[in-house]
């Protein structure tokens, strides 16, 4: 039974990677960790959530910086997409916010 937990981890982190911005794949992340600790393996909870929070964290960070580039490229629009995106991901992203306040004005 453990062997379809960490089959179920190892897709899930595939999914994040694909999609990163689908909710059902915070909802997965969260049944895995529950059973995680459900089986006794706290420490696996953890690092499957902190695995999961340094991905969101890079993809975030790409598409503030994909944000960035495109607005030396005089395409503020899908800068701001860019930055909507990393701002969906990370509410509390001041850098993707600062760079969106400053296209705005």
């Amino acid at each position: 039974m453990l062997g379809k937990y960490n089959e179920a981890i190892d897709a899930y982190k595939k999914s994040i990677i694909l999609d990163p911005y689908d909710s059902t794949n915070q909802a997965t992340r969260d049944a895995i960790e529950r059973d995680q600790i459900k089986l006794g393996q706290p420490e696996k909870a953890i690092k499957t959530n902190d695995k999961a929070i340094k991905i969101i964290r890079m993809i975030q960070m790409l598409d503030t910086t994909k944000g960035v580039a495109l607005h030396r490229l005089n395409k503020d629009e899908d800068a701001f997409k860019a930055f909507d995106k990393a701002n969906e991901l990370n509410p509390q992203n001041s850098k993707a916010w600062n760079a969106k306040k400053t296209l705005s004005t």
